[in-house]
């Protein structure tokens, strides 16, 4: 049974300067995470999805699922206004190899219970025996997906949730209502509450700045010690300028928050390195 686990960062999506998506630095920057992670979640927030045509997400995750090594797990973020496009970019990320497809409730109009288990049960119908999560992020769906909702959910088949509420009460309700071996919790990454609450997956920005070798155990450990809150301001800075140079917000044919030139995408694989760097170093002092 797929389960997700380890670090499984969510993964920007470069643009070229007038719109369109950029290829050849996407190729780059799936090259130097596989492998360095135990996977990527594509198309979500940070990977511009909701901004994007089907036929530019499709493309995405060809080109991810092309370079991306063997061993590195792949979610798509399917999640669109209905279920009909949801379906249809589920079922491309399983024609072409993907592990897991995951979508935020139908957004733009507010929905009620009964609407949501319609659009989520439209969507396992079609997708049987392919791993299908609920990307629950309120602030950008426009509404809370409740408890009972999910646990509905779990009844008809999904895998589990990807959790970007950052709430930490909601989320030990869900390890204590939902969560088993059939059902799967994965959530942001906050002081390693959620590692002590059993949290298998972690799907954060922060997850980019760790590698495999690192790995999520050792990171929750080191958030015992006061990371990633408590870091150093050097390495503060260097976070803070990688996110910058991954959101650099530049409004482009539709596309605001879309790494533009080539330029932006090696500096930000140059920023991960070298704040993955300054983590290994940190490790080694806290915890040998």
């Amino acid at each position: 049974m797929f389960r997700l686990k380890g670090v499984i960062p969510p993964m920007i999506t470069p643009f070229t300067g007038d719109g369109k998506l950029d290829e050849k630095n996407l190729q780059k920057l799936v090259e130097y995470l596989s492998g360095k992670v135990e996977g990527l979640f594509i198309c979500g927030s940070y990977g511009c999805g909701p901004l994007m045509s089907l036929e530019e997400r499709r493309r995405t995750a060809e080109i991810v699922k092309k370079y991306a090594g063997p061993e590195t797990v792949i979610v798509v973020h399917t999640g669109t206004t209905n279920a009909r496009d949801t379906i249809e970019l589920s079922l491309h990320a399983r024609e072409i190899g993907c592990d897991a497809a995951a979508a935020v409730g139908p957004y733009y109009y507010k929905y009620k219970d009964l609407d949501l288990l319609r659009y989520y049960e439209a969507i396992l119908k079609e997708t049987k025996d392919f791993p299908f999560y609920a990307y629950h992020n309120p602030q950008f769906q426009g509404y809370e997906t409740s408890l009972e909702v999910f646990r509905q959910l779990k009844d008809m088949g999904m895998s589990g949730i990807k959790d970007a509420t950052f709430n930490i009460m909601q989320y030990a309700a869900y390890q204590r209502e939902l969560a088993d071996e059939a059902f799967d919790i994965a959530a942001d990454f906050r002081d390693g509450v959620d590692g002590q609450l059993g949290r298998t997956g972690q799907i954060h920005d922060v997850a980019q700045f760790v590698d495999a070798e690192l790995g999520l155990e050792r990171l929750v450990r080191l958030s015992c010690h006061g990371l990633p809150i408590h870091l150093p301001a050097q390495l503060r800075k260097d976070i803070s300028d990688a996110r910058n140079v991954r959101l650099a917000a530049q409004c482009v044919s539709g596309h605001p928050h879309g790494l533009r030139t080539k330029g932006n995408v090696e500096r930000l694989i140059r920023q991960l390195s070298l704040v993955s760097g300054v983590l290994h170093d940190i490790e080694r002092g806290v915890l040998d």
